[in-house]
C-alpha cells in the first residue's frame, strides 16, 4: 500500500506538467522555442522540438542534456566538432570573459598549452609580465606564410632573423649583395650590407654617413661622394700623445716672378689674421710672416705647417720656420725650377697647416 501511494503522487505532479509516464518511457512536454530561463526555473527540463534535444534550465541559461550547450547560449555541434556560436565571450576559469576566449589562471601559471609530449609551447603569466614560450629546452620560433620559421629564439636567449642557430645576440642571415638590420625614418636609411668581398655599413639612402661617440657630433662622415671628413683630427693609438688635427690652408702665390708684392690667402678655414711677405734676391729666399689665430693656436702644444709646391717640377726648399711671438709665425723657404734655375709669374706653394695635443 505505502508504494502504492508514493506511484500516485508522482502521477499527479507528472500529470500537472503535462508530462506522460509509461512503462518503457517518459514523454517531456515539447516545445519549438525555448522559454525563459531564471532563478526560479532552475530544474525544469523541456524537449526541444526544433533540434529534437533535451534541456534543463541552470537558472541562467537552457543547458542541453546532449553534453553540448545550446545554440541559444553559444555552442552547437557539427559532427564531432563543437563550435562557438555567441556573440560575447568564453571564459575558461573565470565566468567574465573580457574578450572571445579568456583563459584564467594564478599567476606564475601557464594558461593555453600545446605540446607532443616532447615540445610544448604556451602562454605564461608571471607576477611581472605576461610571456609566451616553450617549457621544454627548445627554441621558440615565429614565421609567417607558412614554415619554416622566419625568425628564432634560442634556448640561450640569441635572437636569429634567418638563422636557426644564432651566433651572436642578435644575428641576421641574409644571401650575399644584401642588406641586413635596416634602421629607416624621415626618408633616411642606414643599415649592415654583405657583399662578395666583405661586410659593410652605411646610408641606403642619398644621405652622408657618420660615425660619434658619447653622443656626441659627429666625429668622421663620409659624405654622398665617398669624401671623408674628420670633424678633430687623427688619432694614432701607436703613439698615444699624437692626435694630428688639420687646421686650415694657406696659399702664396708670387705674381711676377722674382719680385714683390707676393699674395697670400687662407683658402680653407680661419688660421691666418694677416701676413707679411719679403723677399731677398741675393738670397733667392721668400721670408712670409703669418699671423695665426689665437683661439686656435693656443688648443695645440705644437703647430706644423706642410709647404708644398704647386707646379710639378718646382721644389720649395724649406729654410727656417720660427715663431717671432707667441702667434706669429715665419717661414723662410725659395721656390727653385729644378731645369732652368729661373722663377716663373704666378707660381705658388700651398701651406697646410696641422695642430698637435
Amino acid at each position: 500500500m505505502k508504494k502504492t501511494l508514493i506511484l500516485l503522487i508522482i502521477s499527479l505532479r507528472v500529470l500537472a506538467q503535462s508530462t506522460t509516464l509509461a512503462p518503457n518511457y517518459i514523454v517531456i512536454p515539447g516545445v519549438a522555442a525555448l522559454p525563459s530561463c531564471a532563478n526560479p526555473d532552475k530544474g525544469k527540463t523541456v524537449f526541444s522540438t526544433t533540434d529534437n534535444r533535451m534541456y534543463y534550465c541552470d537558472g541562467f541559461n537552457w543547458q542541453s542534456m546532449a553534453g553540448v550547450p545550446s545554440a541559444g547560449v553559444g555552442w552547437a555541434q557539427n559532427g564531432s566538432a563543437i563550435y562557438n556560436t555567441n556573440s560575447g565571450g568564453v571564459g575558461i576559469g573565470t565566468p567574465f570573459p573580457l574578450t572571445k576566449l579568456t583563459v584564467y589562471t594564478p599567476t606564475s601559471n601557464y594558461g593555453l598549452w600545446h605540446t607532443d609530449a616532447n615540445v610544448g609551447i604556451g602562454t605564461y603569466v608571471s607576477p611581472a609580465a605576461g610571456l609566451i614560450g616553450t617549457s621544454s629546452n627548445h627554441s621558440l620560433g615565429f614565421f609567417a606564410n607558412g614554415f619554416p620559421a622566419k625568425m628564432i629564439i634560442g634556448t640561450n636567449g640569441y635572437v636569429g632573423i634567418g638563422s636557426g642557430t644564432p651566433e651572436e645576440k642578435l644575428t641576421v642571415n641574409t644571401p650575399l649583395n644584401n642588406y641586413g638590420i635596416l634602421h629607416t625614418g624621415g626618408g633616411i636609411s642606414v643599415g649592415s650590407y654583405l657583399s662578395n668581398v666583405g661586410g659593410a655599413i652605411g646610408t641606403k639612402t642619398n644621405h652622408p654617413f657618420s660615425l660619434f661617440a658619447n653622443n656626441s657630433s659627429s666625429a668622421l662622415t663620409v659624405q654622398t661622394n665617398s669624401d671623408v671628413e674628420v670633424a678633430k683630427g687623427i688619432y694614432s693609438s701607436v703613439m698615444p700623445n699624437l692626435n694630428i688635427v688639420p687646421l686650415g690652408i694657406i696659399k702664396f702665390y708670387d705674381l711676377v716672378g722674382d719680385e714683390t708684392p707676393q699674395v697670400v690667402t687662407n683658402i680653407a678655414g680661419n688660421l691666418m689674421l694677416s701676413n707679411y711677405t719679403n723677399y731677398s734676391s741675393s738670397a733667392d729666399v721668400y721670408d712670409l710672416y703669418l699671423t695665426l689665430n689665437p683661439t686656435i693656436v693656443n688648443n695645440y702644444s705644437s703647430i706644423v705647417p706642410l709647404v708644398t709646391s704647386l707646379v710639378s717640377g718646382y721644389v720649395i726648399s724649406t729654410q727656417q720656420i720660427i715663431f717671432t711671438s707667441s702667434n706669429v709665425l715665419k717661414l723662410s723657404f725659395r721656390i727653385e725650377d729644378l731645369f732652368s734655375g729661373f722663377y716663373v709669374p704666378n707660381l705658388g706653394a700651398t701651406i697646410v697647416f696641422y695642430g698637435i695635443e
